[in-house]
């Protein structure tokens, strides 16, 4: 067995929601709400990502209700609001790898946060479909605190939260730019690409 190559006095992680510990598709979305609406992907794509309504979402300054609204104005179709939530959340699945660390890191006496941009209906989705979150010891979510990462402020209220030094804790990513922002306020970081490549990681740091 390897031994660690690195010591640090880590008592919490944070972890990244999407492509982390669940895998989505914008992609999958786009096309739902396509079929539902009958407005093309692109026009779509464009309404949510260009327009500032999905950051603005993201952030807590729009409701599910009023994104919908927005929305049906443009569709050709009428659309109904369950159907509308349906096709915007039909989108994750579990990274089983990441998951089945996460009790393997409880046992190791550290403290588990979700640090996600996300929206309320996306994370009510994920609450009612996985149980992982109840390993969690809490959750910074972009919708409740009025702020996405790379934002440094979201750094620093999950600090905040868990009442403990940057040094003290790891951050797990898979958006280079979330990183560099969590470096910048002194957290120690793994940018994800795979559940190997963290795992790898976690025992040189002697976290698992």
């Amino acid at each position: 067995m390897d031994k660690p190559t690195l010591e640090l006095n880590i008592k919490a992680i944070f972890f990244d929601l999407g492509n982390v510990l669940v895998s989505f598709s914008h992609q999958k979305m786009l096309k739902k709400l396509a079929k539902l609406s009958k407005l093309p992907e692109m026009q779509i794509e464009k309404l949510f990502f260009l327009t500032g309504i999905g950051k603005a979402y993201e952030n807590g300054s729009l409701t599910t209700k009023q994104v919908f609204e927005l929305f049906s104005k443009k569709s050709p179709e009428k659309l109904h609001y369950p159907q509308f939530v349906q096709a915007a959340c039909e989108i994750f699945s579990p990274i089983d790898q990441t998951i089945d660390l996460l009790p393997k890191l409880k046992e190791k006496g550290l403290k588990l946060f979700l640090l996600s941009n996300t929206s309320k209906v996306h994370f009510q989705f994920i609450k009612e479909n996985y149980s992982f979150l109840s390993l969690l010891d809490g959750t910074i979510l972009s919708f409740e605190e009025g702020v996405s990462k790379p934002n440094i402020a979201i750094y620093e209220k999950a600090l905040q939260r868990v009442n403990l030094k940057s040094c003290e804790c790891y951050f797990v990513d898979d958006q280079e730019d979330n990183i560099f922002a969590a470096k910048s306020v002194g957290l120690h970081c793994h940018h994800f690409t795979s559940p190997n490549s963290l795992i790898i990681e976690l025992k040189k740091i002697n976290l698992l």
